[in-house]
């Protein structure tokens, strides 16, 4: 080889040598350039996901309850999306602070939002475990998840997760963030945060919890179901205990602590038993009425304080009456479709304020509160204002009215008889006072025909009634005496309305919020001036944000249904109705007025009545309007049958609720102070009437009764033609024909004739100053007034008995015309089975008795 040759040789074996470890280090280079280029990537992607997380915002509150006060403070309930009651970081005991550092993220005052070490930590314990024991979130993490993102499992929510953390480490203290978390965790059973969580599973504050109850908490966040102590209790007390040894590990508590409380049992209150309980148609009815001025955030999220007027002894003497009314069998109980039925209401107001007392709207867990929210007829119970209209116009309880049966209209060849008695027994006169205790239908109808439908109708909207209708005050609506009306009334309504007899002729308004506050005790809302004495000014935060809040509600002055003096005179006549007519029921030791009611074919069963300052409406009734007739089978449960059946509820019933009701309130709150309703004003004085004539008592007038009215109400005749009666002649030259009638008071001398019991024919005419003697064997005695000869009771004439002659329900009347010692008896003629005239009576008479037997039916007693 040349020499020339040389250097090119060894620069082709240089090369041969070089060429490997040059592709090595391009390749090298290759891959760094696409290494850089994909973490570039990555770095742009995490960070494009990172700045893609929600905003934090510089100031965060979190969802709060409102809490509903009962009248001495109690908590009764909440009202809550998320149900929380937030407290500062100052208010929660070092040790639960210490028990969730412990078990979620130990070293939370010493990392930044992330713990690479408590991630590989957790990375390791569940590699070596095969299974997700450990979390690598720190408690700014598991926040940031809370307050900003879902809980997917995903490498995005991830990376918003770490993004939002170190937001929150740069905006807030360690004791902030701590705060935020422990106010906002979920921790099962729908209580959020530590403070809401202890008083659903331990029934006590926070501050109140033992070691155990502390751990027991802290074990929570995992898996609030899996760890329940109420769904899982052995996995809860092994979590527990878990976080008694990490507490323990962490020197929060010593060795010898944890193993104490590790000892303890779980003692827990179960949450769907103990769920705030207490007037839940109450607290329903107060959140509808806190959506009026507030609007939903507001209720649902701001913590509201709600200050209310129920008074928890009176409600639970409620709920315990109504209870013991079912379960006793005095009402009759079955389930329909899984709803429990007949159902029932009950509410009690406060007469002279409108307080709504107590509340019970209804039997079993649905949320239709019928105190409120069911329009029922009222039936009877509506009668009181009917009379209230008359007495509001000169009339007093003396008043008479005629109590027979009419027909009411014809159709085809029928004759309808309207209205009923509830017995079919009929009276003739009879006393407004009477009327009302015994509840006679026909003498309601006649004092709305006396008076007027449109009378009656202004002065029932002087009551508060808010579901009458225009068809409810048309002309010729007799119906509504009996409390026939359009769409019906609540008990709360009727509650009230029956409160303006009780408080000196006028209706309140009902309420049941005093007050409502924020957090900071600012008052945001209030009831009237009257019932409410805190002076407080309206929050300003919430007067920018929503605008005003009304510093009181606002009403107008109420217009008084009745004076003071009438308002007495009801009071009087319906205490009458408790002492001797249909609400005995109710009957206590001390004064109380009311009234029963029982609506067409007993769909309905009410009393309303007061005593002391409280006036209370009991309603029974089926949800699908039924009659409440029941029979017992042979296995003892209860079927619903309108032929065969051996209970039927009526407003009897309701009353012996209501009077069980009082008596238990009664017997928790003796001594009593005198009840201002039963006390007689001015304006009201005594007088004499005859109970005949509703006038005063004429010289020979056989009874006289006492009686109140109102000063400028004088004594009036009812049906002045009826007491006006044929010139009096001596007895043999009186005109058989009653065409010829000259007026004359209705009384003279009582005289007696006696006639024989077969043939009905007289056998000697004598006074009562020369009794007879002798005579037929056989022989009635009755008597008659000498100088007309209308002949007097007692007696009874069937009534009805005639084809045709029908109710409004299609079937045949009959009815018994009863006539008591020393009352006139009214003609009733044989061929009609019906009073000759109701509305101007004619009356039997000697004459009359002389020329014929005594009408089919009539009976001497």
């Amino acid at each position: 080889v040349d020499d020339h040759t040389l250097p090119a040789v060894g620069f082709r074996k240089t090369m041969q040598v070089r060429s490997p470890k040059r592709k090595r280090h391009r390749r090298l280079l290759v891959l760094g350039v696409v290494a850089v280029v994909v973490l570039s990537q990555l770095l742009a992607f995490i960070l494009t996901i990172m700045s893609a997380a929600p905003a934090v915002d510089s100031e965060y509150e979190a969802l709060q309850r409102t809490v509903i006060h009962a009248r001495d403070g109690e908590v009764l309930a909440g009202i809550y999306r998320e149900d929380r009651s937030y407290l500062p970081i100052e208010e929660i005991p070092a040790l639960v602070r210490e028990a969730f550092i412990a078990v979620e993220d130990r070293n939370f005052y010493r990392h930044h939002g992330v713990d690479p070490i408590g991630i590989m930590r957790a990375l390791y314990a569940n590699l070596r475990h095969r299974e997700i024991v450990e979390g690598g979130s720190t408690i700014t993490q598991q926040l940031a998840r809370n307050l900003h993102l879902d809980r997917s499992r995903t490498i995005r929510r991830k990376l918003m997760e770490i993004r939002i953390a170190l937001e929150l480490e740069r905006r807030y203290t360690k004791d902030e963030i701590l705060e935020l978390y422990l106010n906002h965790i979920y921790l099962g059973a729908g209580a959020y945060g530590v403070q809401a969580a202890s008083n659903r599973y331990f029934d006590r504050d926070v501050d109140e919890l033992s070691l155990d109850q502390v751990a027991m908490l802290a074990a929570l966040p995992r898996a609030p179901h899996y760890y329940s102590p109420i769904d899982n209790h052995d996995a809860a007390k092994g979590r527990r205990n878990l976080v008694l040894q990490r507490m323990n590990q962490n020197d929060y508590i010593s060795e010898a602590e944890a193993d104490a409380a590790a000892a303890q049992p779980l003692r827990t209150t179960d949450p769907e038993h103990k769920r705030e309980t207490g007037a839940p148609g109450f607290v329903e009815f107060v959140r509808r009425e806190l959506l009026e001025p507030f609007d939903t955030d507001a209720v649902y999220g701001e913590g509201l304080m709600v200050y209310t007027t129920l008074d928890i002894p009176t409600q639970v003497q409620a709920e315990k009456a109504l209870e013991d009314a079912f379960e006793s069998g005095l009402i009759p109980s079955r389930t329909v479709e899984g709803d429990l039925q007949p159902q029932a209401a009950l509410v009690t107001i406060d007469a002279h304020t409108g307080a709504i007392r107590s509340m019970i709207g209804g039997r079993g867990d649905d949320e239709f509160n019928r105190a409120v929210q069911a329009r029922r007829h009222p039936g009877s119970a509506f009668k009181p204002f009917i009379y209230a209209a008359a007495i509001s116009r000169g009339r007093h309880p003396g008043t008479v009215v005629n109590d027979l049966p009419r027909v009411f209209r014809e159709e085809g060849d029928e004759s309808i008889v309207w209205p009923r008695n509830f017995d079919d027994t009929y009276r003739g006169p009879v006393s407004y006072r009477t009327a009302l205790a015994r509840s006679i239908n026909t003498a309601a109808v006649e004092v709305i025909k006396d008076i007027g439908v449109d009378t009656v109708r202004s002065h029932l909207d002087r009551y508060g009634f808010t579901s009458l209708t225009e068809r409810d005050g048309q002309p010729g609506h007799y119906a509504l005496a009996l409390g026939g009306l359009d769409h019906g009334v609540t008990p709360l309504e009727m509650a009230t309305a029956y409160a303006a007899f009780a408080a000196a002729g006028t209706a309140p308004q009902s309420f049941a919020i005093t007050r409502v506050t924020n957090r900071d005790g600012d008052v945001l809302y209030r009831a009237d001036p009257e019932t409410s004495t805190d002076d407080h000014q309206p929050a300003a935060h919430y007067a920018r944000r929503a605008g005003p809040a009304p510093l009181y509600t606002e009403k107008l002055p109420p217009e008084p249904a009745l004076t003071a003096a009438e308002a007495y005179v009801m009071t009087d006549m319906l205490r009458t109705v408790v002492e001797e007519g249909t609400g005995t029921g109710a009957r206590l030791d001390v004064p109380a007025a009311g009234k029963t009611g029982t609506s067409d074919a007993n769909h309905d069963a009410w009393f309303i009545g007061y005593t002391g300052e409280l006036v209370s409406a009991v309603w029974i009734g089926e949800d699908a309007p039924r009659a409440m007739r029941y029979r017992r089978t042979a296995d003892q449960s209860i079927e619903r049958d309108d032929e065969d059946y051996d209970i039927e509820l009526t407003g009897v019933h309701a009353s012996l609720i209501w009077g069980d009701y009082m008596r238990r309130r009664l017997d928790a709150q003796e001594p009593l102070d005198p009840d201002p309703a039963f006390e007689r004003p001015e304006g009201i004085h005594t007088i004499q009437v005859d109970p005949i004539t509703g006038d005063t008592p004429e010289i020979h007038s056989p009874r006289r009764v006492r009686e109140i009215a109102v000063d400028e109400h004088r004594p009036r005749v009812a049906w002045p033609p009826v007491l006006f009666l044929p010139l009096v002649t001596p007895l043999a030259a009186r005109p058989q024909s009653d065409e010829t009638q000259v007026p004359r008071h209705l009384w003279s001398t009582i005289a007696t004739v006696e006639v024989d019991a077969l043939t009905g024919l007289p056998v000697q005419i004598m006074d009562d100053q020369s009794p007879s003697e002798g005579g037929p064997m056989l022989t009635l005695e009755r008597e008659f007034l000498s100088g007309s000869g209308i002949l007097l009771g007692p007696t009874m004439i069937a009534l009805g008995n005639r084809e045709g002659l029908v109710t409004k329900g299609g079937e045949p009347f009959h009815g018994v015309y009863q006539v008591d010692r020393r009352e006139p008896v009214q003609k009733i003629d044989p061929s009609t089975g019906m009073p000759v005239n109701p509305d101007e009576p004619q009356f039997l008479r000697v004459p009359l008795l002389l020329e014929s037997p005594p009408p089919a039916g009539a009976r001497s007693r």
